[in-house]
C-alpha cells in the first residue's frame, strides 16, 4: 500500500512533466522568436501559483534560453540583463526544482544565480540545499557566508535563522559541542534583543543538547528555564507539552521515574484537552516505557495497551512501529516469550515497510531527476522526429526497467535480513530460557528475602512487648508517686496527733499541779516557801515546752502553706494543659475535612472516630477532585495524644499540597511523595527520628468504575457477593526505615457490582476487652464486617460503636485512637 501511494503520487508528477516538455520540442528558435520573455515569464509565474509545477517549470526553461541567448548587447547590459533578470530567474527556477525536493538540480541553478552576482540570500539557498541533499560539511561553509553578510548589516533575525540551521548540521554530524556554542550565541543575541520567543527556543535546544553530551543536570535546569518562559509567554500549548515532553526523559536518564511520570502526566492532560490523539499516543507510550525501567510491569502495560489502541485505530505505520516495540519488551519483562515473539514481528515488518517506503521514495525522486535532465536536454537541443523521440523513450523505459529491478532485489534483501532478524530472536528466545535457571535461584534469593521480612516482623513484635512493658513500668511509677504522697500525708497527721499530745500532757501537767498545790497547802504552810520554789521551776519548764510547741506548730504551719501552694500550682499546669490541649482538638477539628462534604460525594459513608485521649494520632482525609473522582485515606500516625497529633498536622498538610497544589491523583505517586515529604519534614538520616504513618488510601473514579488503591502497613476490605477481600498493603510504613526512593504498589478494585469498602486503623481491633481481658483480633474485626456490610451505613456506624465500647467494658481503658471508614460504592 505505502509502495502504491508513493508510486502514484510521483509519476502523477513525472508524466505530467514529461508531457509537456514534449509538446515542445519543437525548433528553440523558432518559438522563441514568437514569445515575449514577459509573456513567458507571467505565464510560468501564474502556473506556479496554481501548482502546475511541471507547465511553469517549462515555460520558466525557455525564458531562461531566451535570456542565455542574447549576443547582440553590448557587454555592460549584457551584465545589467544578467543580474536584473537572469539571476532571479535561477532563483525562481531553483525553487520550483527544491519543492518537488529534487535538490541536486535546485543546487545547480542557486549556483548560477551565485556566479552572476553572489549575495546572502542566495548563500543560504545553496546552504538549504546543501542540507537537504545531507552534505552537512558544504552547508555550514554555506551558512558561514550567508552569515557574515547577516551579521554586517546587523540582520538579527536572519543571522537567527542561520545560526539555528548551523546548529542543525553540527548535530547531524554529532558535533555537539561546536551545536552547543552556536546556540548559546543565538542564547546571548535573542536576550540582548529582548526577543522573548527566540530566547524560548535556545533555551530548548541548549537543553537538548546537554541531554546528548549526558550532561543531565545541565539539560534539565535549562528545560525548566524553558518551560517557565514559555508560561510567562502563554505559549501554545503544544510548544508546553514538548518541553514537559523533554524534562520527562531527561528525568528518566537521571534514574528520577517518578518525576519523570509527572512530567509527563502533565503534558498529557495538555495533549487530552487538545484532542491531538497522535501526541497522546506517543506520550502514553513514553509513560509505558518510564514505568518499564521502574519494573512497575503493570502500569506499563496498562499506558502501552491504550497507546496500542489508539495506534491502530488511527493505523499510523509510525505510532504503531513505536508501540509495538514496546510492548514486544514489556511481555518480555513478563516472561510470555510467544506473544513477544509475536510482537516483535509485528514491529519488525512495520520498521522493514516505513524503510521500503523511504528507499523507494528516494528512488522514484531520481527517476523524477533523472527524467527532468532528459526532458532539459531535449528542449535545449531541439530534438525533432518521430525517431528520435521513440528512440529517446525506449532508452528511457530500458532505464525505468532498470532502475525497477534494483528495486526488486533490494526488497528481496530485506525480506532476507527480517527472517535473519527472526532466527535471532528465537535463538534470544533460546537463550531466555536457559536463563530461566538463573530466575529460580533469584526466586530462592526473593524466598530468604521473605524469610527475613518476617524475621523483621518478629522484631517488630518484640519492640511493640517492650513498649507495652515501658507503659506499665510508667503506670507503676505514678502508683509509687501516689503512695510517696500517701506517706507524707500520713507524716503530717502524725506531727498533728503529737502536737495534740503534747498539748495534753500540758493539760493533765497543769491539773496535776494545781491537785498538788492543794495537797500542800492542805499538809503545811511550811512547805509553801519550798512548794513555791519547785512551782516556780516547773513554771519556767513549761514556759520552755510552750516556746518548742509553738515553734513545732510555726513549722507543721508552713510546711501545709508549701505543700498547698504546691498542690495549687500542679492544678494551675494540670488545667493550663489541659486547656492547650482542649484547644489543640479544636485546631485538629478544623483541619479534618467536614463529613457533610464527604456524604456530599459519598452519599453512602460513615466515619467512627474515637481519639484515646483529647487529640489523636489518627485522621482521616479527604479531597473531592471532581464528580467523579475524589481521593480519601485513613492515617495512623506515630503515637497518640499531642505528639500524634503534631504528626497528624504534618499528614494533612502534605495531602493538601501533593494532591490538591500538584495534581498528582495516583495512589501510589501520592504515598511516594508522602514519604519524601515526611522524610524531610523529619529530617531523615540526620537525626534518629523514627516517627512516621501507616495508611490506606483509595482514589474513586465512578465513571470508570474503579478503585485504585496503594497502602503503607495499612489494608483495606472490601465486600462484593458476599465475599470479604482483603487488599494488603507495602510492608513499609511512610517515613519509615528503608530506602529513600522506595515504590509502592498501586492495586486496581473493579467496583461495576456493588461494593462496600471499608478503611481503618489498627486501634479497632488491638482493644483489650471482654471476659479474659484479650484484644478483639482482625478475624473478629472482619467478621463483624461482613455480617453488618448490608445495612445502612449510619446503622453500621453505631454497631461498630457499640460493640467496641461493649468490648472495653468497665474495667479496660482504651489503649490507642480508633479510625473506621465505611463507603458503599
Amino acid at each position: 500500500m505505502i509502495w502504491y501511494m508513493v508510486k502514484t503520487k510521483v509519476n502523477t508528477f513525472i508524466f505530467s512533466l514529461i508531457g509537456s516538455l514534449i509538446a515542445f520540442w519543437l525548433p528553440v528558435s523558432s518559438l522563441f522568436a514568437q514569445v515575449n520573455t514577459d509573456s513567458l515569464l507571467s505565464v510560468a509565474r501564474s502556473a506556479k501559483m496554481q501548482k502546475d509545477l511541471p507547465t511553469a517549470l517549462r515555460t520558466y526553461l525557455q525564458a531562461m534560453k531566451i535570456f542565455e541567448q542574447i549576443r547582440e548587447s553590448p557587454e555592460e547590459t549584457k551584465q545589467k540583463l544578467a543580474k536584473q533578470q537572469l539571476a532571479p530567474l535561477y532563483i525562481e527556477i531553483g525553487k520550483i526544482y527544491e519543492e518537488k525536493s529534487l535538490f541536486e538540480n535546485a543546487l545547480d541553478y542557486f549556483k548560477k544565480s551565485n556566479s552572476i552576482e553572489e549575495n546572502a540570500n542566495t548563500n543560504e539557498l545553496i546552504a538549504n540545499g546543501f542540507l537537504a541533499s545531507k552534505k552537512f560539511k558544504d552547508a555550514l561553509e554555506a551558512y558561514f557566508k550567508a552569515l557574515k553578510v547577516y551579521k554586517v548589516v546587523n540582520d538579527y533575525k536572519s543571522i537567527i535563522r542561520n545560526l539555528q540551521q548551523i546548529v542543525n548540521c553540527y548535530k547531524k554530524l554529532n558535533q555537539y559541542d561546536k551545536a552547543l556554542e552556536s546556540n548559546m550565541e543565538i542564547l546571548a543575541l535573542a536576550r540582548s534583543t529582548k526577543n522573548k520567543q527566540e530566547e524560548a527556543v535556545a533555551l530548548n535546544n541548549i537543553g537538548y543538547i546537554y541531554r546528548y553530551l549526558k550532561n543531565y543536570n545541565k539539560a534539565l535546569d535549562y528545560l525548566n528555564q524553558t518551560l517557565s518562559l514559555k508560561k510567562q509567554l502563554q505559549a501554545n500549548p503544544k510548544e508546553e507539552l514538548i518541553t514537559l515532553v523533554n524534562i520527562g526523559v531527561v528525568n528518566q536518564n537521571l534514574g528520577n521515574y517518578t518525576n519523570a511520570i509527572a512530567n509527563l502526566s502533565e503534558a498529557l492532560q495538555i495533549a487530552q484537552k487538545q484532542k491531538d490523539r497522535v501526541e497522546i499516543c506517543k506520550i502514553q507510550d513514553l509513560i509505558a516505557v518510564v514505568y518499564l525501567n521502574s519494573k512497575d510491569v503493570y502500569n506499563a502495560e496498562t499506558y502501552n495497551g491504550m497507546a496500542v489502541d489508539i495506534a491502530e485505530k488511527l493505523k499510523n505505520p509510525t505510532l504503531l512501529q513505536v508501540v509495538y516495540e514496546t510492548k514486544s519488551n514489556i511481555l518480555q519483562a513478563k516472561e510470555d516469550f510467544q506473544n513477544a515473539l509475536d510482537y516483535y514481528k509485528k514491529y519488525s515488518s512495520i520498521r522493514d515497510s516505513i524503510e521500503l517506503a523511504e528507499k523507494i521514495s528516494q528512488q522514484e525522486l531520481l527517476y523524477l531527476q533523472f527524467l527532468v535532465e532528459r526532458g532539459e536536454k531535449v528542449t535545449f537541443d531541439s530534438i525533432s522526429g518521430e525517431e528520435a523521440r521513440k528512440a529517446a523513450f525506449r532508452q528511457m523505459k530500458d532505464e525505468i526497467d532498470r532502475k525497477r529491478l534494483e528495486f526488486e532485489k533490494q526488497q528481496e534483501m530485506r525480506n532476507s535480513e527480517k527472517k535473519i532478524a527472526e532466527a535471532n530472536l528465537r535463538n534470544q528466545k533460546l537463550a531466555t530460557e536457559i536463563a530461566q535457571g538463573a530466575l529460580k535461584i533469584a526466586q530462592q534469593q526473593r524466598e530468604a528475602e521473605r524469610k527475613d521480612r518476617e524475621l523483621a516482623e518478629l522484631e517488630k513484635t518484640r519492640i511493640e512487648q517492650e513498649l507495652e512493658i515501658e507503659k506499665s513500668k510508667t503506670a507503676d511509677k505514678d502508683k509509687k508517686r501516689k503512695i510517696a504522697q500517701l506517706e507524707q500525708d500520713k507524716k503530717i497527721q502524725a506531727l498533728e496527733q503529737e502536737r495534740q499530745t503534747e498539748e495534753n500532757k500540758f493539760l493533765y501537767a497543769i491539773l496535776a499541779l494545781i491537785l498538788l498545790s492543794t495537797v500542800l497547802t492542805i499538809l503545811g504552810l511550811a512547805n509553801t516557801r519550798r512548794k513555791n520554789k519547785l512551782l516556780a521551776q516547773k513554771n519556767e519548764e513549761i514556759e520552755v515546752k510552750n516556746v518548742e510547741l509553738e515553734q513545732t506548730q510555726e513549722e507543721l504551719k508552713a510546711q501545709r502553706d508549701t505543700l498547698a501552694a504546691k498542690s495549687e500550682e500542679l492544678d494551675s499546669a494540670y488545667n493550663n494543659i489541659k486547656a492547650s490541649i482542649t484547644y489543640a482538638k479544636r485546631i485538629q477539628t478544623a483541619i479534618l475535612p467536614p463529613l457533610s462534604l464527604i456524604s456530599q460525594y459519598l452519599p453512602s459513608s460513615f466515619v467512627l472516630y474515637k481519639p484515646r485521649d483529647i487529640v489523636s494520632g489518627d485522621f482521616y482525609w479527604f479531597a473531592p477532585i471532581s464528580e467523579q473522582l475524589s481521593v480519601i485515606a485513613a492515617v495512623d500516625c506515630t503515637g497518640h495524644g499531642v505528639p500524634g497529633a503534631f504528626m497528624s498536622m504534618i499528614g494533612d498538610a502534605l495531602l493538601t499540597q501533593i494532591v490538591i497544589e500538584k495534581r498528582i491523583t495516583s495512589p501510589e505517586l501520592i504515598l511516594h511523595e508522602l514519604d519524601k515529604g515526611v522524610r524531610l519534614a523529619l529530617r531523615k538520616g540526620e537525626s534518629d527520628a523514627k516517627d512516621g504513618m501507616d495508611m490506606s488510601l483509595c482514589v474513586i473514579n465512578k465513571e470508570t468504575k474503579i478503585v485504585a488503591f496503594a497502602g503503607a502497613m495499612n489494608p483495606i476490605c472490601f465486600v462484593q457477593n458476599g465475599q470479604l477481600v482483603e487488599v494488603k498493603a507495602d510492608k513499609r510504613a511512610i517515613g519509615g526505615e528503608g530506602a529513600e526512593d522506595f515504590l509502592f504498589t498501586k492495586h486496581q478494585i473493579d467496583i461495576s457490582e456493588p461494593t462496600a469498602m471499608y478503611l481503618y486503623t489498627d486501634g479497632f481491633q488491638d482493644q483489650f476487652g471482654g471476659s479474659q481481658g484479650r484484644k478483639f483480633m482482625v478475624k473478629r474485626f472482619r467478621e463483624l464486617l461482613l455480617e453488618i456490610h448490608q445495612k445502612p451505613m449510619h446503622e453500621q456506624k453505631q454497631i461498630l460503636d457499640n460493640t467496641i465500647e461493649d468490648w472495653k467494658g468497665d474495667i479496660q481503658k482504651q489503649i490507642d485512637d480508633i479510625l473506621v471508614m465505611g463507603i458503599e460504592l
